[in-house]
């Protein structure tokens, strides 16, 4: 995961930085929030960016909401002095990841780092595990499957639930996460709402489509089993995802 540290003292980022070059995590560094914008309208991929609330020409809860409404997918950490415990609060509420104390502990600095890599790593493995399943679905409706016999069909159709099930898991762990967004603007939120509808609605259907794919007689039953199994499958096929 590569992290965006952004602070107008250059001591202060070398420490970080070198701190989670050790960690195994890639940095690029900023001395502002203007900076900072700059190398993300670049296209850097960043998965983190960690910034200063006391900052020059921009400030951290300004830059914040800059992100906010540019680079929305992109989860942001605070760094607070003394005093600036209700401005991390307000931050929070625009959307901030978290927020940490100054002076900085390394412990509960690499922890909450860690946490938002996980986070990243889980919509990642979401979208990677929705997108084989669509492509293993629409392989199984591309098949002929008269050509399978009962116990080909029955592994596909197993093979397609679990990789539901944990599907479904991976949904249960990202919906907390999201739980805890607070979007700026009402588009964002209406996106994370289609979201958390959305995708309940799709696993609801394509557990249909397992159970009703399921309902199908045993191997070894007469000849006409077969051909109950495929019909099983075109009519499981026709159920709208």
């Amino acid at each position: 995961m590569n992290i965006l540290l952004v602070d107008d003292e250059e001591h202060i980022l070398k420490i970080i930085a070198d701190f989670l070059a050790d960690c195994g995590y890639q940095t690029v560094t900023a001395a502002n929030g203007t900076e900072a914008l700059k190398c993300l309208e670049r296209g850097a991929d960043i998965g983190l960016i960690v910034s200063d609330i006391r900052m020059p020409k921009m400030d951290g809860l300004e830059f914040l909401r800059s992100v906010r409404v540019r680079f929305p997918g992109v989860p942001v950490v605070l760094i607070t002095g003394h005093g600036d415990e209700q401005i991390a609060v307000a931050a929070l509420q625009e959307g901030a990841f978290d927020y940490l104390k100054k002076p900085l502990k390394l412990n509960e600095f690499l922890s909450c780092v860690e946490r938002v890599d996980e986070r990243n790593q889980l919509e990642d493995r979401l979208l990677r595990d929705y997108q084989n399943l669509l492509h293993s679905k629409r392989d199984s409706a591309s098949d002929h499957p008269a050509a399978l016999t009962d116990k080909q069909i029955r592994k596909e159709v197993t093979s397609i639930d679990e990789a539901l099930q944990n599907l479904e898991a991976i949904w249960d762990t990202l919906r907390g996460c999201l739980d805890t967004c607070q979007p700026e603007k009402a588009s964002e939120q209406a996106r994370l709402d289609f979201i958390r509808d959305e995708i309940p609605s799709l696993l609801a259907a394509i557990r249909q489509k397992i159970r009703y794919m399921t309902n199908v007689p045993a191997e070894g039953a007469e000849s006409g089993s077969r051909d109950r199994v495929t019909e099983k499958m075109l009519e499981a096929n026709k159920i709208n995802i």
